[in-house]
């Protein structure tokens, strides 16, 4: 749901009808001018990159991240989804953008068909919920408020590749993988130690740590978009008690230690516990 119906008693309201839920997602889909979603993203609003740099959008989803990206920079972007179904959506969604790049596979850290399993109700299927195992959907589920036994569980078979080419000018690189954060870390490993690119990651508890012990040469922040700053924090609690998420995403930006004069004048001072 959008950043101003979080934790409203509208949104808990949908939650408790999930098909409800469903069908206002869909619908605002289709209606751009409300993006982004969530605050963390008018981060990009605050910065440049150069015109020749590339952009990863890795869980590109329905192309809702490729949209917000358009609307600040004009950069080639390469989009990853595994999902079919969600692929197919991705292509009708960014057929009107110009120098969009999109794989029907996701990335990891070696080159695997894996299991994808997707909550549905009849043939409605919540694909951004979804997980490579059934413990993981159930998590994701309870995460956002659904009551598990409303769903079934699709059972795909989905590909992941390992990005091997030496690929230059990534500057950006977008995750969203419902805790698969870590694998796609890895097999981004040779694009990342190339470019040293900024990391913008959603949160998941379960792959925090070992994604930040493993990029240690990183700095990790969030985005205040009340002040257009930037805040390093060492407890990922902390940023979420700041921006008040505690029942919704968040994403964290990471920044490579040689790169942080870039962003000197929006990284504050202060920082957080």
């Amino acid at each position: 749901m959008i950043h101003f119906l979080r934790n409203t008693s509208f949104e808990k309201f949908l939650k408790k009808k999930p098909l409800l839920f469903y069908f206002a997602s869909n619908l605002l889909s289709y209606l751009d001018f409300l993006l982004p979603y969530e605050t963390d993203w008018y981060f990009f609003k605050n910065i440049k990159i150069k015109k020749n740099d590339v952009i990863f959008d890795v869980g590109a989803h329905h192309g809702e991240s490729v949209k917000v990206f358009r609307r600040f920079f004009q950069n080639t972007i390469y989009c990853f989804e595994p999902n079919k179904r969600a692929f197919k959506k991705l292509e009708t969604n960014t057929k009107k953008f110009e120098n969009i790049k999109i794989f029907n596979f996701g990335i990891s850290n070696e080159e695997t068909n894996n299991i994808l399993y997707t909550p549905k109700i009849n043939n409605f299927f919540f694909d951004l919920l979804g997980s490579d195992n059934l413990l993981g959907v159930k998590k994701n589920l309870s995460r956002v408020g659904f009551d598990k036994s409303n769903f079934k569980f699709q059972k795909d078979i989905v590909k992941f590749k390992k990005i091997k080419k030496k690929i230059k000018k990534v500057s950006i690189i977008k995750i969203d993988v419902e805790g698969f954060e870590f694998e796609v870390i890895k097999g981004l490993q040779n694009i990342i130690k190339i470019n040293k690119p900024l990391i913008f990651i959603e949160y998941h508890k379960s792959s925090f740590s070992n994604v930040n012990k493993y990029l240690k040469n990183y700095k990790i922040f969030y985005f205040n978009n009340d002040n257009k700053k930037l805040f390093e924090f060492s407890k990922i609690y902390s940023a979420i008690k700041v921006l008040k998420r505690e029942n919704s995403a968040i994403n964290y930006i990471m920044i490579h230690n040689l790169k942080l004069k870039a962003y000197s004048n929006i990284i504050s001072k202060c920082k957080s516990n």
